[in-house]
């Protein structure tokens, strides 16, 4: 008993610790698709959780170019901070692609599908202040949507 008592502890501990060092941002930006040639509307969430890895999670809405068109993607990415001084900060990411268009057939209906794919890539950040951040980023979707995108944003420290 005195084992799981102890391990409950270290647990906790741990926890309280993970809890402590992690940070939330929210934010977002402008993107560009360069294979379907959209320019995107980003919404993104960032968590730290410690000095080396963060989980990120951004949605894109492409603004429509083509008629009868629409497309939007969700990422799952983790990072990997290459350099992280708060100032000028540096990372890679690899992560999940979900890519969903819907085409608007007219009298015929709507017909819609969803890729998967994988995303490596990498970006910057640039503290403005203690809360607010600036970042660019490109990544690479493999598989599923198979395009380079590039963002620009905020993020701000909750």
């Amino acid at each position: 008993m005195k084992l799981v008592n102890n391990l409950c502890v270290l647990l906790a501990l741990l926890f309280v610790t993970t809890t402590a060092q992690a940070q939330l941002s929210v934010g977002g930006g402008l993107g560009y698709g360069l294979d379907i040639e959209e320019l995107a509307i980003q919404a993104r969430g960032v968590y730290g959780i410690n000095d080396q890895f963060r989980g990120e999670a951004d949605f894109n809405y492409y603004l429509e170019g083509t008629e009868g068109f629409s497309y939007w993607e969700f990422n799952l990415n983790a990072n990997y901070m290459i350099t992280n001084t708060g100032g000028f900060d540096i990372y890679a990411l690899a992560g999940l692609n979900f890519f969903h268009f819907n085409i608007d057939l007219g009298p015929f209906g709507n017909s819609s599908d969803t890729d998967t794919g994988l995303n490596i890539g990498g970006g910057a950040e640039m503290g403005l202040t203690d809360s607010v951040k600036l970042f660019g980023e490109a990544k690479f979707a493999l598989g599923g949507a198979e395009q380079l995108f590039l963002a620009v944003g905020a993020l701000f420290n909750l």
